[in-house]
């Protein structure tokens, strides 16, 4: 008697699910792109993505790169989009809440990834705001370059209202000889909803942490100095978004 491969089975049951979950994905970003009127062409279908909004049933989050200017986007050219983030209803077909990111632009930092955020952000007691993160890097391996933007949204009728706008979720830079000899600073923050409100929105703490490295050749030996700083800000809701507390 044969033996039951068990993982082999699982395996292709996720492959076969996985793909299909893709095949329907990617039939869903075309027709929304139909609906935006959007030119296929003009979308950067790899930046572009979509995601269920778990916590709403039959709901689907896109964030659609669509191309601006007349630039032929090879590596070298300054690239300009707007990104169009909908929130889509996978059952009635149709879009519920749309907004539109204007001016970004991806050169020698590139725009490199696009992710959205579904932590639970109850920036009110009824109102679950969502994320957005928008990632840009660049190719030197001499002087490397990280950045996330992180914007947060709440749902108003069938828009899509940025109450945090680009705020700066990671940044990491530095320089060194592709050796051993150089630097780099590194800071990471994350935040808590707060129980405390400002102006009808519960007010934000954001945890930084900074890092500096230094790298430097010791009697032969590449030898790594750090110094690591937390800190703390606070962001209140004023003039229809959050801003840094003064």
């Amino acid at each position: 008697m044969k033996k039951i491969n068990i993982v082999g089975i699982i395996f292709i049951l996720l492959t076969t699910f996985t793909s299909r979950s893709q095949e329907e994905f990617s039939s869903e970003m075309d027709y929304v792109i139909q609906l935006l009127q959007i030119n296929s062409e003009n979308v950067d279908h790899q930046l572009s993505i979509v995601k269920p909004m778990r916590y709403i049933p039959e709901m689907m989050a896109f964030a659609i790169l669509e191309k601006v200017g007349e630039s032929n986007y090879s590596e070298e050219d300054l690239k300009k989009f707007r990104c169009h983030v909908v929130l889509y209803n996978a059952s009635d077909k149709l879009i519920t809440n749309q907004f539109v990111i204007e001016n970004l632009e991806s050169d020698t930092i590139r725009l490199s990834r696009i992710s959205f955020d579904f932590a639970p952000y109850m920036v009110k007691s009824d109102k679950r705001a969502f994320g957005i993160r928008i990632s840009y890097s660049n190719f030197s391996r001499a002087n490397p370059y990280e950045e996330e933007q992180l914007t947060l949204f709440i749902q108003e009728n069938d828009k899509l209202i940025p109450v945090l706008k680009d705020y700066p979720s990671y940044l990491s830079s530095g320089y060194w000889d592709t050796n051993c000899a150089g630097e780099f600073n590194e800071k990471k923050s994350v935040i808590f909803i707060e129980t405390t409100s400002t102006r009808g929105f519960f007010d934000i703490k954001v945890n930084n942490k900074e890092v500096k490295t230094i790298n430097e050749v010791v009697s032969g030996d590449c030898k790594v100095r750090e110094n690591a700083v937390k800190s703390t800000t606070y962001l209140v809701y004023f003039n229809g978004s959050y801003q840094v507390k003064r």
